[in-house]
């Protein structure tokens, strides 16, 4: 079993990220994806927000808060708890508005088609291994 002693000292051996090599791997990825700046403006906004459909109890430990809260709806100008944003620093979305429009390649599947797709697999069995938390 490690000690505190040796915990602390093997936590503080280790080095920060290195941000020169953590530019160069963004403009590397940049460059495969997609062409540098080819998305104008949203590459900025992405810089900013976080974005995510998901529970507000627990997404909101973590700084999520509904969307609505900065300026962002749905198409319809409605919103909901589970639309959630996080600004990615103080101030991020500061005099933002905006709509989220979802892409069409997530739109138009059925439940019955997704509920055929599903029942092609075997029942899932929980099962609980060693070392396993939940």
């Amino acid at each position: 079993m490690i000690r505190e002693q040796e915990l602390s000292a093997y936590l503080n051996g280790i080095e920060p990220t290195d941000k020169m090599a953590q530019a160069q791997a963004k403009n590397r990825l940049d460059q495969l994806v997609k062409p540098l700046g080819s998305l104008g403006v949203l590459e900025e906004l992405a810089a900013k927000l976080a974005g995510i459909f998901g529970s507000p109890d627990y997404y909101g430990r973590f700084g999520f808060v509904p969307a609505s809260r900065h300026g962002i709806t749905l198409p319809d100008g409605s919103s909901m708890d589970a639309f959630m944003a996080l600004p990615l620093y103080p101030g991020a979305l500061d005099g933002v508005l905006g709509v989220f429009r979802e892409d069409a390649a997530f739109g138009g599947i059925r439940d019955e088609a997704v509920d055929a797709y599903d029942e092609a697999f075997p029942p899932k069995v929980k099962m609980k291994l060693p070392g396993q938390i939940f």
